[in-house]
């Protein structure tokens, strides 16, 4: 069913003067809300209405769908709306506005997403988006305004139209519809037959994102280049996003030392993986509609050899300006694990939880107070019989990380286990936590 986006509008303002006259901090709720839907409707119109080109009709359909689905994003609490936070990224925006006059970034707006992946992203019709995740995993305000100026190359080459007018080609070719007439007539392998077709397309539309990354690259390198922010700081932020396929997830958490007290021993087969009859491999996973070989993104490294071949003599000049005094890295760590919670993504939430203490990010006192609140609620929703909505089980398609650790521990230590393990936590460390709600809960329970 399509939902109207001014019914989505209604929905967004019927909880807005509802709830927020109650909880004027609400970090999901904007605190210019009519100037954000406002921006956003008349953004929509004015985008849509100059959409051009033989798929013209299809593309427009498909901005518009996209724009409710924004508007409901919002409504759903998928955004964080901090006046800090957002200060600050404006600041940045109007460093590259300064520098590059034939930028209108009155038009531009970035919104950020409750997302622990460091990403970002162009929507096209001059709306933004940057992850929680790229703040923590970027060191200065440089390396954001680098990742920025590529998001912003992106809207003024127009990628998000062209790639929709290819794919749209694609499908109307005469050599896909013949394809797809086959695979209609197949009688068996149909799934597989499908796949390998999907990936072939894939393939070909890859290839095209692959260009239009190394072209977003190089213009976001001529307009942060204008700017006096530090050129090689293009570089390392390129380096970091490299490496983060292989860190992530894999921050050792040490679960057996974590939950190991005097009064109540870790037991080991907490988190003892279940052995199964088949050892499912992705390969033979009939359902799945795309290979693991199929990457959205060209090979980072690969761009920043060709940044540095291509502006190799400006990249390690000094800058002029300054790093931000705005503390945003302590706003966006406590906003990951407050949204975590909210979300209750509980593993999740668990794993950062731990990161961000042992790498000294988060107080002490809020890590206790984060953590017995997890328990808490991991306890509620095993008794409630609803933990498996809220935390998946691992599986064998899974890959070993911290992360399925964490999964295993959740989903294996008994109710009666958990409400002793809560308990003991609360004893060890009661300093912090004798306050506390959980505290009293626990204590109830034992």
């Amino acid at each position: 069913m399509v939902v109207s986006k001014w019914c989505l509008f209604y929905s967004f303002f019927h909880i807005l003067f509802l709830g927020y006259a109650q909880q004027h901090d609400n970090p999901y709720v904007p605190s210019d809300a009519k100037e954000v839907m406002a921006f956003i409707d008349n953004n929509s119109n004015y985008f849509i209405k100059n959409i051009e080109g033989p798929y013209s009709s299809e593309i427009k359909k498909i901005y518009r769908e996209r724009d409710e689905l924004f508007v409901k994003n919002i409504n759903d609490s998928t955004y964080f709306f901090n006046n800090e936070l957002q200060d600050y990224v404006l600041e940045i925006l109007r460093e590259i506005g300064a520098s590059n006059l034939e930028i209108d970034i009155s038009k531009y707006k970035f919104f950020i997403k409750n997302s622990v992946t460091p990403n970002a992203a162009c929507y096209g019709n001059n709306i933004f988006e940057i992850n929680l995740g790229l703040f923590t995993w970027l060191a200065s305000d440089d390396e954001i305004a680098f990742v920025m100026c590529h998001e912003i190359a992106h809207k003024i080459l127009n990628h998000n139209i062209n790639n929709l007018e290819k794919y749209y080609k694609t499908l109307d070719s005469k050599s896909t519809k013949e394809e797809i007439r086959k695979l209609k007539n197949k009688k068996y392998g149909k799934s597989r037959a499908a796949r390998a077709f999907i990936d072939g397309m894939s393939i070909d539309l890859l290839n095209y994102s692959q260009t239009a990354e190394q072209q977003a690259d190089s213009l976001g390198m001529q307009l942060y280049l204008n700017t006096n922010f530090a050129p090689s700081s293009a570089i390392t932020a390129l380096e970091k996003l490299r490496v983060f396929d292989d860190s992530f997830l894999q921050y050792e958490i040490n679960i057996d030392q974590l939950f190991n007290f005097e009064s109540y021993p870790f037991k080991s087969y907490w988190i003892k993986e279940e052995s199964t009859l088949f050892n499912e491999d992705a390969n033979t996973d009939d359902f799945q509609t795309k290979s693991d070989t199929i990457s959205t993104h060209p090979e980072i490294q690969e761009r920043i050899d060709k940044l540095n071949s291509e502006y190799n003599e400006f990249l390690y000049k000094k800058n002029t300006l300054e790093n931000s005094q705005v503390d945003i890295k302590e706003i966006v760590h406590y906003q990951i694990i407050n949204s975590l919670k909210d979300y209750k993504s509980y593993d999740l939430a668990l794993y950062h939880l731990v990161e961000f203490h042992n790498k000294e990010l988060i107080t002490t006192k809020e890590y206790h107070l984060s953590m017995i609140f997890l328990l808490e609620n991991i306890y509620i929703a095993k008794q409630n019989h609803k933990l498996g909505k809220y935390v998946s089980h691992k599986n064998n398609l899974d890959n070993k990380n911290q992360l399925s650790v964490i999964k295993t521990f959740i989903h294996n230590i008994a109710l009666s286990e958990l409400k002793k393990l809560g308990w003991a936590y609360c004893n060890t460390y009661s300093e912090a936590l004798s306050a506390s709600t959980q505290y009293q809960f626990f204590k109830s329970i034992n």
